[in-house]
């Protein structure tokens, strides 16, 4: 179920927003004054996809150029989390990530720190918790309160509840359930950068996809990294039973032949189709979630070309990684 925040644009078949156009969005400002980052100039919206309980968050930080936030203390969330950087710097403890890197975080494992990204020339963070229960900054410091003021603001400007509003353990996120074809965990977390796309697998003479499975293993979104060369068909269209939120990481495309470039996102509303994908004269990265992979499969997989072609295989192939550990 789609929910958006702030102002978007309404096409009927699918909304839009842009990392161009932060002036659209908005955030409670009792929410805003609660948070570490209160003193810190951002532009902040989210979208909220699949499962109305246990689907995906996603959140979209814009901060403006020369600021730094306060790093946030050691912690961790319940939930599988991916995050990536479009503009300047996002650190995590010792690890930073760049425009185009990115991090498979597995829930419940807590890390040294995290930040927004940031820069001379601002930062664009997108993180998402794959999970909607599991959102609840968990201290490492054992005299850290174990919910904070701001948590029951989010909870109240998002409509979810989960570990935000509750310490019952039935009401947050289950184990950890992440699997990516991008390689094997041998820690907490896995990095990643379109930068390396050239390892990554081919789907065809101009795409190359990983993708993976996050948070609760039966309704959980589908996470499709991908990197298409100039004038290739990054898709050539399709019509799924769950929203597909798309985002243009780096370059330019085409959506059924509307301009598309760096920053700009669009979703498409269940069971409606979504035309072609054509990358502009200098490629283009993407980032495509799927919200719910009970209906991440594409229809008419016949007709389908680029990244929508692995959907099915890739779900399959990670389910079943997933159910080996289990």
């Amino acid at each position: 179920m789609l929910q958006t925040f702030g102002e978007v644009i309404e096409n009927g078949d699918h909304v839009g927003l842009s990392f161009r156009a932060t002036d659209r969005w908005t955030v409670p400002e009792d929410l805003r004054s609660s948070a570490r980052t209160a003193d810190t100039p951002f532009d902040s919206t989210a979208l909220l996809l699949g499962d109305a309980v246990r689907g995906p968050v996603l959140l979209f930080l814009a901060v403006q150029p020369g600021f730094t936030p306060p790093d946030a203390p050691a912690h961790g969330h319940a939930s599988d989390n991916f995050r990536l950087s479009l503009r300047g710097v996002l650190p995590m403890g010792p690890e930073s990530y760049g425009e185009g890197e990115f991090r498979f975080q597995r829930g419940w494992k807590p890390y040294p720190s995290d930040n927004y990204a940031h820069g001379p020339e601002g930062g664009w963070t997108v993180l998402c918790f794959a999970d909607r229960r599991g959102m609840r900054v968990r201290h490492v410091s054992p005299d850290a309160p174990s919910h904070s003021a701001g948590d029951a603001k989010l909870a109240d400007w998002l409509g979810v509840k989960g570990d935000l509003t509750s310490d019952d353990p039935a009401d947050t996120a289950g184990p950890s359930a992440l699997a990516t074809t991008l390689g094997v965990f041998r820690k907490p977390f896995l990095n990643g950068s379109y930068a390396e796309s050239d390892e990554w697998p081919r789907v065809d003479e101009t795409t190359r996809t990983v993708g993976a499975l996050m948070g609760d293993p039966e309704c959980g979104p589908v996470i499709i990294v991908s990197t298409t060369s100039a004038g290739g068909c990054a898709s050539g269209g399709l019509t799924a039973g769950t929203e597909v939120f798309h985002l243009v990481v780096r370059g330019s495309c085409t959506i059924g032949g509307v301009d598309h470039v760096a920053g700009d996102m669009r979703v498409q509303r269940p069971g409606a189709h979504m035309g072609p994908i054509i990358a502009g004269p200098e490629g283009v990265d993407e980032l495509i979630v799927l919200g719910d992979r009970r209906n991440a499969v594409p229809s008419l997989p016949e007709t389908l070309r680029g990244w929508p072609t692995v959907i099915e295989s890739l779900t399959f192939h990670l389910a079943e990684t997933l159910s080996s550990r289990s």
